[in-house]
């Protein structure tokens, strides 16, 4: 299992191909408007994660054993 510790960058939401990963903990989770709390909850599992204004920490884990070797991670905001 691997682990990523996520700071926000603003505007820029982290998006993971190959492995989804396991939401584990955000930072700051109760202030977070309501929209968000309804998408995103501690225990689920998501490809991207739109961090970029109301969490500064989130930590989230995957396995890595399924799919093995390079792992394409980037922001999603696809025009940059």
């Amino acid at each position: 299992v691997q682990e990523v510790v996520m700071k926000s960058a603003s505007g820029h939401p982290y998006h993971q191909h190959i492995n989804p990963f396991q939401i584990m903990s955000m930072e700051d989770y109760q202030s977070a408007n309501a929209a968000f709390k309804t998408w995103y909850q501690i225990g689920d599992w998501h490809d991207v994660l739109q961090t970029v204004t109301s969490i500064p920490t989130a930590t989230v884990r995957f396995p890595a054993n399924t799919f093995t070797g390079p792992m394409v991670v980037h922001c999603h905001i696809l025009f940059h």
